[in-house]
């Protein structure tokens, strides 16, 4: 079976740390984070993961972290990401 998409995620804590269904976009991949699980899907097939854009989208998923950490006063886990074709 063909590849379509390269997907990476994390599992969260709190599963409701987003009051709402967390999306944003680039140029490379779209982001959604609810219930306890972060999607990112790339917008280009890559199988491997450039390892370049690997760390900055991780750095991405951080900063939203830290960022809602700043809005709603409440701690997270937020695990390492698996990756999926």
């Amino acid at each position: 079976m063909a590849t379509t998409k390269t997907e990476l995620n994390w599992q969260y804590s709190p599963p409701d740390f987003f009051e709402a269904q967390y999306r944003s976009q680039t140029d490379d991949y779209t982001l959604v984070a609810d219930g306890g699980t972060v999607l990112v899907t790339l917008l280009t097939l890559s199988d491997p993961i450039d390892a370049g854009l690997h760390k900055r989208i991780t750095q991405d998923v951080e900063r939203v972290f830290r960022l809602q950490q700043v809005s709603v006063h409440r701690p997270f886990t937020l695990n390492a990401a698996c990756a999926g074709w």
